[in-house]
């Protein structure tokens, strides 16, 4: 009873446009159990996805990794590709709190204005990004004139039931997108062959992860 009203709870918070600070909040006293599978679930299902598709899918080199923040790919995809795979890591700002250094960033852009050539990169992966942007249509054309021909976009968004993430004022969460809407603005961009899947935590949608062809 208590999990099936947790559910109703953080669908009508996060239809408020509550945020994840505070939504944790106030979960933090009344499910906690609900709490860390709903934070944790999603993390875990992004990263096994990314993945899976370094080890399953032909990806090209380089791997361009837009937005990628404090937490880039790039353990996940050399323990695919191996070790000197040429690894692109880009993002808006630097963070002086990251202490991963294997997830650091080497590039530094916006991703409405990518700073790479046309058809430079193999592969592109854009992970809890597209949300955040200004123009997301500018985003997705950018990361299509990147690629190279047969390339690749691995992309991740949140589900409708994930509720905004904010560093203001570096980071702003403007929107979530349906599967159509999703496959739309891909479409509209030039990307072939675009393939779609949602994941759930109980009737929570919590991750739309996409894969796309140039």
């Amino acid at each position: 009873m208590v999990r099936a009203e947790s559910i109703n709870i953080a669908k009508n918070l996060v239809a408020q446009g509550k945020t994840a600070g505070e939504i944790w909040s106030f979960f933090s006293s009344f499910d906690p159990e609900t709490l860390d599978l709903y934070w944790k679930t999603p993390r875990r299902n992004i990263t096994e996805f990314i993945e899976t598709c370094a080890k399953t899918l032909p990806l090209q080199q380089p791997v361009v990794d837009v937005g990628c923040g404090e937490r880039s790919y790039k353990p996940e995809i050399t323990d695919a590709l191996g070790l000197d795979v040429h690894y692109i890591a880009l993002d808006h700002w630097i963070r002086n709190s990251c202490v991963n250094r294997s997830r650091l960033l080497n590039l530094v852009g916006k991703a409405e204005n990518i700073p790479l050539l046309d058809e430079s990169a193999g592969t592109v992966i854009c992970s809890e990004v597209l949300e955040h942007v200004n123009d997301d249509q500018k985003t997705v054309r950018e990361m299509y004139r990147i690629l190279k021909a047969e390339g690749r976009l691995v992309l991740t968004l949140p589900g409708r039931d994930i509720p905004k993430h904010e560093k203001l004022p570096y980071q702003i969460d403007y929107r979530r997108y349906g599967l159509g809407q999703t496959r739309e603005i891909l479409s509209n961009c030039g990307f072939l062959d675009i393939q779609i899947n949602e994941k759930y935590l109980w009737e929570l949608q919590i991750n739309i992860l996409v894969v796309a062809k140039k």
